[in-house]
């Protein structure tokens, strides 16, 4: 085999049109990329078109009540502060201590206190006062 120099493609024309071809690919990819991230947010549908977005602006959002006295501890434990032993424990006063009939009664509770109470109060529903379902 004769020897033959192998021509370098890293200089000359070549070169100079590969980063031709791949610069004008990323400046495109950029273009494309800035022009398709998204544009304003999409009118609100129509009134009585049956779509609906969440609760009006001057309705609070409905609230999940929660009963210490019949809510098992996966349902106890959505409540500020109160973790799986804190929820056993008020399921395990319950049974032992008989319900609970205000706010106040889970301080019977080793490890709720006044300040925990303050905090989930609102969140809890005792027997028949409305509130959802629970599970």
């Amino acid at each position: 085999m004769p020897d033959q120099k192998q021509q370098d493609w890293t200089r000359g024309p070549a070169k100079a049109a590969a980063v031709a071809v791949l610069g004008f690919a990323g400046v495109t990819g950029l273009i494309w990329s800035i022009a398709t991230r998204g544009g304003p947010l999409p009118p609100p549908p129509p009134p009585g078109s049956g779509i609906v977005e969440g609760p009006a602006p001057d309705e609070p959002a409905p609230v999940l009540l929660i009963d210490p006295n019949v809510d098992g501890a996966d349902r106890l434990q959505l409540l500020p502060g109160i973790g799986p032993e804190l929820s056993a424990g008020i399921i395990q006063e319950r049974e032992s201590g008989g319900p609970f009939t205000s706010a106040e009664d889970l301080e019977r509770v080793t490890g709720i206190g006044p300040r925990t109470v303050e905090r989930i109060a609102p969140l809890l529903t005792f027997g028949d006062e409305p509130g959802l379902p629970s599970d």
